[in-house]
């Protein structure tokens, strides 16, 4: 297995990591950034094809976690969104809510601030592109193992941060035999992550 950083490292929003093993490629959150250039970085390309995306997991709600999520069905996600009932809940009102600012913030900028011969910008996404996410949605119990696909089980443990939040632990086979990984949201392992991401530069 194969794990890539590509949001939430060196900061602590904008969560977005990417697992590789053979030919199944697996998300876990797909979070907005927040902070400094924040509409510029959310507009970056992504670093992989989102059509190629097998499922992804959302360990909670808030928006550094869930945000991105409609830009990513917008270009070709066509998977699972495996998450627990409450955060699907959750999600479902953030993600409209961010829909709404994206489109009233895009609306004022193009009347105020367009330039002549300037294209109109166009908003992230728009509450269409939530309305997308939502029938990918499958919820999920605490404390079940479920298996993902050959070789790989997961599972959701409480994790006490906000309503619906959830620890993700997935166990997968290697040659050597099976491994887990977690994914954790106290801050005892995002101080270990971000010790790890610091000694990995």
């Amino acid at each position: 297995m194969k794990l890539k950083f590509l949001g939430g490292a060196r900061t602590v929003t904008g969560s977005c990591f990417y697992l590789s093993r053979g030919g199944i490629k697996i998300m876990v959150d797909c979070g907005m950034y927040q902070g400094p250039d924040a509409d510029a970085v959310n507009r970056m390309a992504f670093d992989f094809n989102p059509s190629e995306i097998e499922c992804l997991f959302l360990t909670h709600s808030h928006l550094d976690h869930i945000g991105l999520v409609p830009r990513l069905v917008k270009e070709g996600f066509k998977g699972n969104i495996i998450t627990t009932s409450a955060a699907a809940d959750i999600a479902e009102l953030i993600l409209h809510d961010s829909a709404h600012i994206q489109e009233s913030d895009t609306e004022r900028h193009n009347r105020k601030n367009l330039r002549p011969g300037e294209q109109p910008r166009e908003p992230l996404y728009t509450s269409r592109d939530v309305d997308k996410v939502l029938p990918l949605i499958k919820r999920k119990q605490y404390n079940r193992i479920e298996r993902l696909c050959e070789g790989i089980r997961y599972c959701f443990v409480d994790a006490g941060h906000i309503l619906g939040s959830a620890t993700l632990e997935l166990w997968y086979q290697e040659a050597s035999g099976e491994k887990k990984i977690v994914f954790s949201e106290t801050e005892t392992t995002r101080a270990w992550m971000n010790q790890l991401t610091n000694s990995l530069m």
